[in-house]
Formats: structure tokens, sequence, C-alpha cells
């Protein structure tokens, strides 16, 4: 006899995962058919009461968005039943909203990196904003300010790909946030503030995931809000202004002042003469003098190094511009590498841009010192072992040669002609195609010199005593 409580059906974990996906198949087309009939798209409360109410539209008014209105419900005028299940529907909301958009799947999904959410940006975009520009009023509630954020995040913006450009976003949004808080009658100010907060941290994690940064900041906001709570006497006004004194603390403590205490420590490890530096990319922790920049990726989807290179040209500083492929050869003239990171865990490995890691591999191969450089924010307490765990999927289509460059062509004058079409040109017809744009990659501690933070530079093994010892005064 079957000892398992109930006699419930045993299922493999291949029907499982089947029936996983058929579930978000059919929320994926329900979102798309609620969207197409009106933007109306029935769901289960999964933070507030049963009922008919379970089933109200999930979309919201732009219009009311746009004239500050919607965002706040309705003002003091509204009724204390309303207020109590205010935090509920603003909780499920956002919710339901990012299991939508982590359920948008293109047909085809790299077995190794499933469980990730996949990159589909037109379907993201459309189905976050079929749920919150409906015409009837949409518990989401989404602050103007933080609704632009998102979609910036979103549509991944070039010049909010670095870790510090997305938290300093995030902070001056929710900044317009708070100066823009009027506290509806009959609710609780502390608790109704942390049930913004929440809904709104919620809609840009539907976006785009939190890097570390941005997560550490916004736990310095929930404590700002939990030490205001132990003060039954906190008024509107005092809470306002202290929020945004927390928000222009940290920018000022946390990303400038660090940033340049970084780069101040980082510059103290170069020789004035004969030295030659290489790093990856253009991380702005990095930007103190290096001599020969690198990029990865055969088409680099961004323009940073190439942009670094001409600050460095303008500054009198000789510069190599290389790509990831030519690394290995002009390493062994490099006397030091400089990397960023987006985030130090507490066994010392970087989670760094992808490219990181092998640039490190290749330094360490020739007893080159690596050098991480990463503010002491954008340390998590999290161990991993590898980047297939917790990663990004970026746009596939930056991966794909559609043609030769500009750059490349001039260079090569026996090179095809761009104008001849690639066969490369329609890949998305192809059905076993899948092109993979993995974004961060993870470098263990034993290819890493030192870590470089405001504090110093410390090695790898003095991570977990930063994070015991710094943690009240980081956050």
């Amino acid at each position: 006899m079957d000892g398992r409580a109930g006699g419930k059906k045993v299922t493999s974990k291949a029907e499982r995962r089947a029936l996983q996906e058929a579930q978000r198949a059919a929320k994926a087309a329900a979102s798309a058919g609620g969207a197409a009939a009106g933007g109306k798209v029935a769901t289960s409360a999964t933070g507030g009461g049963g009922g008919e109410g379970d089933g109200r539209s999930s979309s919201g008014s732009m219009a009311g968005a746009q004239k500050g209105e919607g965002w706040r419900g309705k003002g003091r005028g509204a009724g204390r039943e309303e207020g109590q299940h205010k935090s509920s529907s603003l909780r499920g909301g956002w919710q339901q909203l990012m299991a939508d958009v982590a359920a948008v799947d293109s047909s085809l999904r790299v077995d190794l990196f499933r469980h990730l959410p996949q990159f589909d940006r037109a379907a993201q975009i459309r189905l976050v904003e079929a749920r919150l520009l409906d015409e009837e009023e949409s518990p989401l509630q989404i602050h103007p300010g933080v609704y632009e954020a998102g979609m910036r995040f979103l549509q991944q913006d070039q010049r909010l790909q670095g870790g510090n450009e997305r938290c300093l976003a995030m902070l001056q949004a929710l900044r317009l946030l708070f100066l823009d808080y009027r506290l509806p009658e009959g609710r609780p100010l502390i608790r109704d503030l942390t049930a913004k907060l929440n809904a709104h941290v919620g809609f840009l994690i539907a976006c785009r995931q939190l890097s570390v940064g941005m997560g550490n900041a916004v736990r310095a906001l929930k404590q700002c809000l939990t030490r205001m709570g132990a003060d039954p006497a906190v008024q509107e006004g005092a809470a306002r202004t202290a929020l945004v004194a927390e928000i222009d603390r940290f920018v000022a403590e946390k990303l400038v002042y660090a940033g340049l205490e970084v780069v101040r420590h980082a510059a103290g490890k170069i020789r004035r003469e004969g030295d030659v530096i290489l790093t990856l990319g253009a991380p702005l922790s990095c930007q103190c003098g290096p001599c020969v920049p690198g990029h990865s990726g055969r088409l680099p989807p961004a323009p940073g190094g190439k942009e670094m290179v001409r600050r460095l040209l303008a500054g009198g500083i000789s510069c190599l511009y290389l790509r990831l492929n030519a690394a290995s050869y002009i390493m062994k003239d490099v006397t030091r590498v400089f990397l960023g990171a987006a985030a130090v865990l507490a066994n010392g490995a970087a989670y760094a841009r992808v490219g990181t890691a092998a640039v490190a591999m290749m330094a360490h191969a020739q007893r080159v010192p690596v050098l991480v450089c990463c503010e002491s924010s954008k340390f998590h307490e999290r161990v991993q072992l590898d980047s297939i765990t917790h990663n990004e999927i970026g746009d596939p289509q930056v991966l794909v040669n559609t043609g030769l460059s500009p750059s490349l062509s001039s260079d090569a004058p026996e090179a095809v002609d761009a104008a001849e079409p690639s066969p490369m040109q329609h890949w998305q017809s192809t059905p076993t195609l899948r092109p993979l744009n993995i974004l961060f990659d993870l470098t263990p501690a034993d290819y890493i010199t030192g870590i470089v933070t405001e504090i110093g530079v410390v090695p790898t093994s003095s991570v977990p005593v930063i994070l015991r010892e710094c943690r009240n005064q980081l956050y």
C-alpha cells in the first residue's frame, strides 16, 4: 500500500514540467486575448480576499497617472474599507504582473537556461502596457516616474546598462514617488508607505530583474521605514522628508563618494611609467587611467569600450582597442588587469558582465594581477558557484551578424560587400536556431588578486568580514 497521504497520483519530472509549460502557455494566451478584447484580464487574487471582486481588471489608467492621480488612489476621500484592502490589491497586482511577464516565452528555449525569464521585448512591453494602460482603474496605480524608469529597464536602454546607472535611475524615480505621496484617509502611514514601495519595486522587478546594488538600496529604504515605524507620532511630512533624505544619502555616500574612492585606490596601484592596463568594456569604477581597453563580443552590443577609448585618447593616454578573442595575444604585455563587477558574493566570486571570467582566467594563466573594482554596496551574502542558476538573458539579435559593419569593411578590402545578404539575415525563420545572449558570468575567487572598494584593496577572503562588520554602516 502506498503510504503517501491522500493517495495522490505520482507524476514524473517530465510530466510536471509539461504541465507547467501548458499552464504558462494558457496564461499567456488568456492575457493576450483579454488585452485584445478591451484590456480586461480576469485574475485570481493572490494577496486579497476572494469573491467576485477578484475578477476585476488588472490594468490601469495612464491618463490618470499622467495627471498624478491614479497612482494615489482616491485620496483622503476614500473609505476606510477600501483603504484596508489597498495593500493586498497592490501586492496581488504586481505579483500577477511579475508572473505574466515571466511567462512570456519564445517558441524555443535553451534547455540549460529554461528556468530563466526569456527575452521577448515586444511581447513583454505589450503585456505590461496592456495591464497598465487600460481605461479602468488598476490596483497597481504606478507613479509616472516609476513607470518611465520601468519602461527604460524593460527596453534595456543603452544608457542604463551598468548597475550604478540603473540604481540611480530607480532611486530618482522613487524620490519622485515619495515627494508626490499623499496619505489616504483611514490608512496607517508606515503601512501605506511600505505597500506603495513594495508595489512600485515589484513593478520594476517585473520589467527587469534588480541588480544587487538596487536590492541593497531598497533594503536601506525599508530599514528607514522600520525606524520610522517605531515612532507612532511620526507625521506624513516628516516621513516624506526622511525618505527623500535617505535616498539622497545613499546616492551621495554609496554611489558618488564610493565611486571616487574606488578610483583613488585603484589609481594608487598604477605606476606612472611602464604600466600597461587591460580593462573590459567601460565600467565607471575602472575609468582611472587604463591604457589597453578591451571589449567583449564579435559585434559589441554596447559602445562602452569605444567611448572609453575616445576619452582616454582625448586625455593624452595611448590606447589600443581590442576584441575579446585578441586578449590572449596582448596579455603577455599587460602588467595589470582592472575589471568591474555587478556584485561580489560572499565566497569572493565576482558576478560581472559576460567575458569577465575569460579575461580573468587568461590573466591568471599569465600571472598578471587581476583587480576587481566594486563598491561595497554591491556586496551580497549569496553564494553562487556558477553563472547558470542566476543570470539574465538579453536580446539575441545583437549576437547575429546580419552584415559587415562599416568599420570592418573599410579595413578589409577583400571582405564581402556589406550589401550582400547574410546567411543569418532571416535566422528567426529557422525553427531549430536559438541564439543565446547571456549578460553575466561568474569569476571564481581563485582568479581574483584583490577587490578594490572604497574601504581599500582587500582580498577575496575578506568579503564575509566586510559583510558581517559593516552591515549597519553600509545599509
